[in-house]
């Protein structure tokens, strides 16, 4: 999960009114590479002046325009590191500078898209973030009302996302999704957002090809997100119904983060169908796993609010809690 920024620097740095315009960033970046010491000076500098006006823009309310400078800025940026790594073999001083460069683009682009600019429209956001769990649709409305007071606040657009993946609405999951999209598009935690409202949309369709969870697109490494990832290649696989596959993924999975809560509910959604068919058993019930249950709902009833925020980048946390003790009751009740 993406920590919130600091953004007292950012308010105190908004302070200062920047004379440039946007337009002078991209002519001189895009011939920054031109000498090895001076571009290198000089594309920090430009870097430096697209995230000073940036501020600038948001300041003036026009938060979408300053994303539009930052994005532009941050293709070009890509364009020449990608360009510059298939001409050399190996990541030249040049090269690094600049991918330390955009690292520093994101961070100011996720600390002007976090930024609340009205007391309003924060107290809402909070009120929405402790309802999201407990009452998903409630939460929605709140930040669908606050949003025209936000106008391009990411964390609201990825709040509202989840709420709505949690009550099953992937139509207003898809509104929320887009709109992070727009606000920014690289983030990590905004391209899991669209891959959920993607399993969201083919949940009930198993002949359709695998969700690209890796591609050129989605990056390998997810970081933090890792865990999150996992849970929607194995729903992945249960979709088209490779239950062996979901099964070997949960056990993978279940090695990288034991504490996370649906590691243990897929452990016993799984086992109940593979080891039926298995065993040609004609009760499911006989043969789930009913320590994975256990385990399951141990961990959600100890769910802390700090460890829900840990998790919080699972909609369905701890959502099927009701449905597995049922389960587990009936099991244990009949002695199978």
């Amino acid at each position: 999960m993406t920590k919130k920024p600091d953004h007292s620097s950012f308010l105190k740095a908004c302070e200062l009114r920047a004379f440039f315009i946007v337009a002078i960033t991209f002519g001189v970046l895009i011939g920054s590479a031109a000498s090895a010491s001076t571009g290198k000076s000089s594309l920090k500098t430009d870097v430096k002046a697209a995230i000073e006006s940036a501020k600038e823009l948001v300041l003036d309310g026009r938060r979408m325009e300053a994303v539009r400078t930052l994005f532009a800025v941050y293709t070009t940026l890509t364009t020449e590191i990608e360009l510059q790594a298939k001409l050399e073999k190996k990541t030249s001083a040049a090269n690094s500078v600049k991918s330390a460069t955009r690292v520093e683009l994101l961070r100011s682009w996720e600390e002007i898209a976090t930024v609340f600019l009205s007391d309003k429209a924060q107290n809402q956001y909070a009120l929405a973030e402790s309802l999201w769990f407990s009452k998903p649709k409630e939460a929605m409305d709140i930040l669908q009302a606050v949003m025209p007071l936000e106008i391009g606040n990411l964390s609201i657009a990825l709040l509202g996302a989840r709420a709505a993946l949690r009550a099953l609405d992937c139509s207003r999951a898809e509104t929320f999704s887009k709109e992070a999209e727009k606000i920014f598009a690289p983030s990590l935690e905004v391209r899991l957002i669209r891959l959920q409202l993607q399993s969201c949309l083919i949940s009930d369709q198993p002949n359709l090809p695998p969700l690209k969870v890796v591609s050129n697109d989605y990056p390998i490494d997810w970081g933090a997100l890792d865990s999150a990832v996992r849970l929607l290649v194995v729903k992945d696989l249960w979709r088209r119904k490779d239950i062996k596959g979901a099964r070997a993924a949960v056990v993978a999975w279940e090695s990288q983060a034991s504490e996370d809560p649906e590691v243990w509910y897929w452990k016993w959604k799984t086992s109940d169908v593979l080891d039926s068919k298995l065993s040609g058993a004609t009760s499911t019930a006989a043969v789930r796993d009913r320590q994975a249950a256990r385990n399951y709902l141990r961990i959600c009833s100890e769910m802390t609010p700090r460890r829900r925020k840990i998790y919080s980048v699972h909609p369905e946390l701890c959502l099927a809690t009701e449905s597995v003790e049922s389960d587990l009751k009936s099991s244990e009740k009949s002695g199978s």
